[in-house]
């Protein structure tokens, strides 16, 4: 089942695919961190969505390639992140914008 971006609440997405190298070792990193999605949603909603699940809402967010993390702001704008992919570096960019 697929998640949805909510309307009206401040998000961070992660766009994913299951076969994607770099997604894996992006997940390899978080998981060093126990609880990461825990203490992520102690600031913002957090919000994951896999290609082959989410396809649609992934070509209509026009999401190329992957993994792909976006900060929602609950109005249909978004900051794209480009930062390290680990739960020390999210944590401070979610603080900060």
């Amino acid at each position: 089942m697929c998640s949805r971006i909510p309307d009206g609440e401040r998000s961070l997405v992660i766009f994913h695919w299951k076969d994607c190298g770099a997604c894996h070792r992006m997940y390899d990193s978080l998981n060093r961190t126990k609880g990461w999605r825990e203490k992520i949603r102690k600031h913002i909603y957090l919000v994951e969505l896999e290609y082959k699940a989410c396809e649609s809402e992934i070509i209509r967010q026009g999401i190329r390639s992957f993994p792909t993390i976006r900060l929602y702001d609950g109005y249909g704008n978004y900051d794209t992140y480009s930062g390290e992919r680990d739960v020390a570096h999210l944590l401070k960019y979610v603080k900060q914008s």
